[in-house]
């Protein structure tokens, strides 16, 4: 099973280096040198943007909150690449600052009922999982995101 989605990783980024792409450690013992994991976490994300431009909008699979369609599961996605992204640079002690036009779909689309009224959707976003405190708001300590389909405006 591995092997066939770094067959796919190698083709989502059009990998020509003699190797390839490692998508997950090996068990126990390995480390990957920051590279690799960047290149294998693109390599996801890709592979995540393939299928859901390729999947029919009425397509419905599981997630914690009920059937998603493919947007919600772009959105997932979205949410997973800034919040573990912000995580990384923080442990690394690096600034990050994704582009708030993309916080602000994702917080819209992800946390449909916090994402009206914010100044800062980067900063609701940390709120909503849980990684920062939002002024006038009670510390998230469970949350989840909604892939559910919306409602048209």
């Amino acid at each position: 099973m591995q092997g066939l989605l770094v067959y796919a990783g190698q083709l989502a980024i059009r990998k020509q280096e003699a190797r390839y792409v490692r998508l997950f450690p090996r068990p126990t013992t390995d480390t990957m040198p920051p590279s690799e994991l960047l290149e294998g976490f693109e390599a996801a994300g890709r592979l995540l943007a393939m299928v859901v431009r390729g999947s029919p909008p009425e397509v419905r699979a599981w997630s914690p909150r009920g059937c998603a369609d493919p947007e919600g599961y772009a959105g997932a996605g979205c949410v997973e690449a800034l919040v573990h992204g912000w995580d990384v640079a923080t442990g690394l002690r690096l600034s990050y600052d994704p582009p708030r036009d993309v916080c602000a779909r994702v917080l819209a689309r992800m946390f449909p009922d916090l994402g009206a009224g914010t100044d800062d959707p980067w900063a609701a976003i940390l709120w909503a999982t849980g990684r920062a405190d939002l002024p006038g708001q009670p510390t998230q300590t469970e949350w989840r995101w909604d892939a559910t389909p919306q409602p048209l405006d």
